[in-house]
């Protein structure tokens, strides 16, 4: 949509959303909000950001009693909207990006709310700089971030001057890649050394994986300039701490993420025992994350995060001699792809299950994500709202992963196919051996690589029962080992972590008076 076509929609239209979403975001009805939006995406267009403010000013001029409860839904919306996945990103952080500013013409840049709106707005400028203007917006990003921690000092507000440094860190992190690459990645590992001063293991356990992540990476791309071994120890032993807090069965998208910039740094120096270890906790995370995906978007974005995974760890195995363990990576990537299809075609609808067992199973699914995204609760002792997940938030997403895996098991004694488009055993090497009848015949499994096809033979009585054939020219070709999805650009531009709570919403304060919202 041009900003033409967005003129086509009535002045009605925009404020009749805008009054639904201030009243949802007051109510903190969050279901109404995300629907409003749903529905009325095309609506987040620049029309939107103008007729925001616009509203929003006509409130607090009517009624300036209600001004610090309109800044701060105004706040939140703006950070809904760029959380938004519909609609046009440009569009959609620039709106954020409007309502920031708005918000800051009524608060104290040196107070700690206006620190707060200064994070989120460097956060959306971070955002936007992915799009367009990479430059440019890095820089007022960068900006952003440095007024916030005029106020969130070590001191006074630990917590949100470790969410800001690690932002910082990151805006660091990407310019490297435009401009002055030393410099600016050794001026985003200060910023994340500070932010570890705070994220400690035992206290703040998420930032301090979130933070070990994005340095890990900064060291992997400084290991491109200077001190390259020191570097590189560096970085992996960065990942292996963030690791320690990202298990596959609490937290498996962010074990994901952290496994696979492990595991892509390994492959492309060629460690294929680095390589290994990071893919093998990145695959293990994202067969745990398909097998609780809702919706088939979530599968679909989970199986495109673990196409690289598969083919790279596979590379791994064969350039390390262990084809067993290659194979096997095989048919677990196929037996994962195959979940996939059963689960998004429903091929199997008459199974004999008990319907209320895939229902308490479903809604297991549900729960664990809900508590994977669950805020936490705004208290004296967590005044920053820094998205950390509690210690009991973590066991009771142990234990539901516990009972989830102990109704597959009753599902699967009532119906193993409907199991299967649940969730799918890998398949072992004795299974696939015992489908050889005789010594004189073979099992031939082909698998593509980035640059290359291999044939895995495997016959019933081999003591050392793989052979991979490189088949030259069947599969894709490339000079050098090519990392697959992000991480592939001229640097490891590995993904990165975001400050939690990186979008920091304000408590909108009560109103006293009916219809005052």
């Amino acid at each position: 949509m041009n900003d033409e076509q967005s003129n086509q929609y009535s002045p009605e239209n925009y404020l009749t959303l805008i009054q639904g979403l201030l009243q949802a975001e007051y109510e903190d009805n969050i279901e109404q909000l995300n629907t409003l939006l749903a529905e009325k995406h095309h609506l987040l267009n620049p029309q939107f950001a103008q007729f925001l403010k616009v509203v929003a000013a006509e409130i607090i001029e009517a009624h300036p009693e209600v001004t610090e409860t309109i800044v701060a839904l105004v706040e939140n919306i703006s950070i809904r909207v760029s959380d938004f996945p519909l609609g046009n990103p440009r569009y959609i952080q620039n709106i954020a990006i409007a309502g920031y500013e708005f918000v800051l013409g009524y608060r104290q840049e040196e107070s700690e709310l206006g620190a707060q709106t200064n994070n989120n707005l460097g956060t959306a400028y971070s955002d936007l700089a992915a799009i367009e203007n990479t430059e440019e917006n890095l820089k007022a990003a960068i900006a952003c971030y440095q007024l916030a921690l005029k106020v969130r000092q070590q001191q006074t507000l630990p917590q949100g001057w470790a969410t800001t440094n690690n932002n910082l860190g990151n805006a660091y992190s990407d310019l490297a890649a435009i401009e002055n690459t030393e410099e600016n990645l050794k001026a985003a590992i200060a910023c994340y050394q500070l932010a570890l001063k705070v994220y400690q293991q035992q206290t703040l356990p998420q930032g301090w994986a979130t933070t070990n992540n994005n340095l890990g990476t900064a060291y992997s791309d400084l290991a491109a300039i200077e001190n390259t071994e020191e570097n590189l120890k560096a970085a992996i032993a960065c990942y292996r701490q963030a690791l320690i807090v990202y298990q596959p069965k609490t937290l498996p998208l962010n074990c994901v993420i952290t496994g696979r910039n492990f595991g892509d740094l390994g492959f492309k120096i060629g460690n294929w025992e680095w390589g290994v270890e990071g893919y093998e906790s990145a695959m293990k995370a994202v067969e745990n994350s398909r097998s609780r995906a809702q919706t088939d978007q979530q599968r679909q974005e989970i199986l495109a995060a673990a196409i690289g995974v598969y083919a790279n760890a596979i590379q791994c195995y064969i350039n390390l001699g262990n084809y067993q363990q290659a194979l096997l990576t095989a048919e677990r990537s196929r037996c994962r792809q195959l979940a996939d299809l059963f689960a998004s075609k429903d091929l199997y609808p008459n199974a004999e299950v008990p319907p209320e067992l895939v229902a308490e199973y479903n809604s297991l699914k549900q729960r664990m994500n809900q508590l994977e995204q669950k805020p936490p609760a705004n208290t004296p002792e967590n005044p920053s709202k820094t998205g950390q997940l509690s210690p009991e938030t973590l066991v009771e997403i142990e234990q539901l992963e516990t009972e989830r895996k102990q109704l597959w098991q009753k599902i699967r004694s009532h119906d193993p196919v409907l199991a299967g488009q649940i969730e799918v055993d890998v398949i072992q090497l004795a299974e696939i051996q015992e489908l050889i009848q005789d010594d004189v015949t073979a099992i031939v499994s082909f698998y593509s690589t980035n640059d290359r096809t291999f044939a895995f033979v495997l016959r019933r009585s081999d003591l050392t029962p793989l052979t991979p054939l490189p088949c030259e020219g069947m599969g894709e070709q490339s000079d050098s080992p090519r990392l697959t999805g992000e991480g592939s650009g001229e640097r490891s531009n590995s993904p990165r972590l975001t400050g939690e709570g990186s979008g920091e919403r304000s408590n909108s304060p009560r109103l006293t008076g009916e219809g005052s919202g």
